[in-house]
């Protein structure tokens, strides 16, 4: 059976650790190598994730705290937790910020780069899919090429995934880009693991991570240098600890918050477009759902398992799952 795995990111790299010693898989990507490197934060519930994507974790302490209207709060509250939602996805849903207890979780460096998980003979990047017909990819790179398929598994966004196949749909995808920015503290304080919400609709930055030795701002907007510094000093942090100046380090991830589409509407869809083209949805863009980690490494086990089970049964399951 000839599996292909559309995105190299860590939904991609999740799935062909599962699938690559069971079936024949080929990742394609359409960026470089290079660029699929990983500039968020990685908390992850389960170590299991560490394991299938060798990366080294370590068990840490997560302490979170909220920043608004000049006020600090240890304890979430509805209407913290609806501004927050507002704020970064426009709509109403249960978020992290919700709970700020202490969390125990396993945690790795920011910069992976998940191609590496790939083995070199079972990659294709820097190769962009045009089309997908009559069970077959069309691709260019520096050449048109064309490979059959058996299962694609789509880690794609949800609406790009569409236009491939030439699907009609009037939906609206509605997201928005974020900004991330990174610097080194002087110091790698190796028990310190925080987490600042800032749920203020007129202040850009919505969230600031401490992991050891590194300090990420995540915002909704470009940041001045302003803007960064009052976040920090939010925090309790002083210029002190990042030595002779602060040096930041930017990139963008242009599909960074997602709006989230009638759950209904989102399941009968991705039904129809496993049941007649036999392609699996995995991650967050593809199933254009806000899921965490853990939870894509559960849908890969199950897509899996889905890939070995008869075509009746498995679109019964399917079908039951939605209805």
């Amino acid at each position: 059976m000839k599996v292909y795995i559309l995105g190299a990111g860590i939904s991609g790299a999740i799935m062909y650790s599962i699938l690559k010693d069971d079936f024949d898989v080929t990742v394609i990507e359409k960026s470089k190598p290079a660029a699929k490197e990983h500039k968020a934060v990685m908390h992850f519930q389960d170590p299991e994730i560490g394991r299938i994507l060798n990366i080294e974790l370590k068990k840490a302490i997560v302490r979170k705290c909220i920043y608004y209207n000049g006020e600090y709060y240890n304890e979430s509250n509805l209407f913290l937790s609806n501004l927050y939602s507002l704020k970064t996805i426009g709509v109403l849903e249960s978020r992290s910020i919700i709970d700020l207890s202490d969390k125990e979780r396993w945690v790795g460096e920011c910069d992976v780069n998940f191609s590496k998980v790939v083995d070199p003979e079972s990659n294709s990047f820097n190769v962009e899919v045009t089309s997908i017909k009559e069970n077959k990819i069309f691709c260019v790179s520096t050449e048109y090429k064309v490979f059959s398929y058996d299962v694609i598994i789509s880690t794609i966004p949800l609406f790009r995934l569409l236009v491939l196949l030439g699907e009609p749909y009037n939906i609206e995808f509605v997201y928005n880009p974020i900004w991330v920015y990174r610097t080194a503290l002087k110091e790698k304080f190796s028990s310190v693991f925080q987490t600042f919400y800032f749920p203020d609709m007129d202040y850009p930055i919505y969230r600031v991570t401490i992991d050891e030795g590194l300090l990420i701002i995540e915002s909704l907007k470009e940041c001045d240098m302003r803007q960064m510094i009052s976040a920090l000093r939010f925090m309790g942090i002083s210029d002190h600890l990042f030595g002779d100046k602060i040096e930041w380090e930017e990139s963008i991830q242009r599909i960074g918050k997602i709006k989230p589409i009638d759950d209904l509407t989102r399941k009968s869809l991705l039904y129809g477009i496993t049941s007649k083209y036999n392609i699996y949805s995995l991650g967050r863009f593809a199933l254009w759902q806000n899921i965490r980690t853990g939870d894509v490494y559960k849908d890969a086990l199950k897509i899996k398992s889905m890939i070995k089970t008869p075509e009746e049964a498995r679109k019964y399951i399917m079908w039951k799952e939605i209805n």
